[in-house]
């Protein structure tokens, strides 16, 4: 199989319904689906590729026949996944919802109808609503005995679990702080003057993790928002395994909670699915280390490497982000053959068990790495994980020894990482 990179295993998949949809009812007297010739002329453009064209004749298909669903189905559908990419298409999005209400309106309880206008009240980031028609869609499907074709079951419970994934986010390592836990912090570095607990946090992480004992977690609260979120990501993968996707998500919400065994299951499924893209092999590199597997661990990031571009994997080899700055700088003007062996002297020199066969501190910079990508990418604009703010500190500082977000209530959520009682200590928000 072909290497597929982060092209496939990352982005968004961008589906454009076509001929092969299948519609469970029609309305409006046109129980055979046929529709106006205009409608056939638009799938027969949408199989073609030519997204323009299409749109053309589904606009004429509805005023040929203003009660042929199908047609409205198509168009609002395509108008809301084109809609979807462009963030100030309001009169795309505005004609998506009137076509997929009309669309809804004469099928009835067409799963597929439901679906799409689902999809759409998501992408208008409208939550609750659209977490109640995809719902329904699915309801909807069982009830009539009609299953959806597989891709299709995928994209719905793929939906559904990032919406629960939205509100469980919300909550996760949410805490609120007790009266008795919110005064002002001080230290010899502000001078014994009290601080605000972002500004203290900074300054003073002792004092901070003193404060922070005293905080309540409330992440629990949630627990069956995130329960959900989970089992709808599973339900994509087990109705299409090439939903990758949701298989990236599972794994970064796996790798959040430690479940290393089934996180390993499923990185091991997508090595076997997509044995020359890197990025599996990676994450199941990640899942080893933490599972203190190192050899396996080494074999799996070796893989990764040679698979990866020369860019992407200059990336590993590079240590100028562990050093301190003056260091860095005369690192990073070293030539080749000198970095190589800068390269080599600085994890030899960290590894803390040198006789073993495995390199832990260059497996941990990898492992490192490997996080950053599988939890901070930014897909849609090809952002990878270590190029993001936190990636670069995730990567230099590794895991906080303690995170949370806060507080319960306020209108403002600050996320603080917390690297021990001589920090340092980062807040974002």
């Amino acid at each position: 199989m072909r290497s597929l990179l982060s092209r496939v295993f990352f982005l968004i998949l961008f589906w454009v319904p076509g001929a092969a949809g299948s519609v469970a009812g029609q309305g409006g007297g046109s129980a055979s689906g046929v529709g106006p010739p205009a409608y056939a002329a638009a799938l027969e453009r949408l199989a073609a590729g030519d997204t323009a064209a299409a749109l053309d004749r589904l606009r004429e298909a509805i005023r040929a026949a203003p009660d042929f669903g199908p047609a409205y189905l198509r168009l609002g559908a395509v108008l809301s996944a084109r809609a979807g990419e462009v963030e100030r298409d309001f009169a795309g999005r505005l004609e998506a919802k009137q076509a997929l209400e009309r669309a809804v309106a004469l099928l009835g309880e067409d799963p597929e109808a439901l679906l799409e206008y689902g999809l759409l009240l998501r992408r208008q980031q409208i939550r609750t609503d659209a977490r109640r028609v995809l719902e329904r869609a699915w309801r909807a499907a069982e009830r009539r005995g009609v299953e959806l074709p597989a891709a299709e079951r995928a994209r719905l419970h793929l939906e559904l679990g990032k919406i629960y994934e939205s509100w469980w986010e919300d909550w996760q390592d949410l805490v609120s702080v007790p009266p008795a836990a919110q005064g002002g912090l001080s230290c010899a570095e502000t001078g014994g003057q009290p601080v605000s607990a972002r500004a203290g946090a900074v300054a003073c992480p002792a004092a901070w993790a003193e404060q922070a004992r005293g905080v309540v977690p409330l992440a629990d609260l949630k627990s069956e928002e995130r329960a959900r979120m989970l089992a709808h990501f599973r339900a994509a993968l087990e109705a299409d395994s090439m939903q990758l996707e949701a298989a990236a998500r599972l794994l970064g919400h796996l790798a959040d909670a430690g479940a290393w065994a089934e996180y390993e299951r499923l990185a091991r499924r997508l090595v076997a699915l997509l044995p020359e893209d890197p990025r599996p092999h990676l994450f199941l590199g990640l899942g080893l280390h933490e599972t203190a597997r190192d050899v396996a661990a080494d074999s799996a990031f070796r893989r990764a490497l040679a698979l990866l571009p020369a860019a992407e994997r200059a990336v590993f080899q590079d240590i100028a982000g562990l050093l301190p700055r003056a260091v860095g700088q005369r690192y990073a003007a070293l030539d080749g053959a000198a970095r190589a062996e800068a390269e080599r002297v600085f994890f030899a020199s960290r590894d803390p068990l040198f006789l073993t066969e495995a390199e832990e501190r260059r497996l941990e910079h990898y492992a490192r790495l490997a996080w950053a990508e599988l939890k901070f990418a930014a897909p849609a604009s090809g952002l990878r994980g270590w190029e993001s703010d936190r990636g670069r500190i995730w990567v230099r500082y590794g895991r906080p020894a303690l995170q949370y977000q806060c507080c319960y209530g306020d209108t403002a959520r600050y996320v603080y990482w917390w690297y021990g009682p001589r920090g340092p200590v980062f807040v974002q928000g």
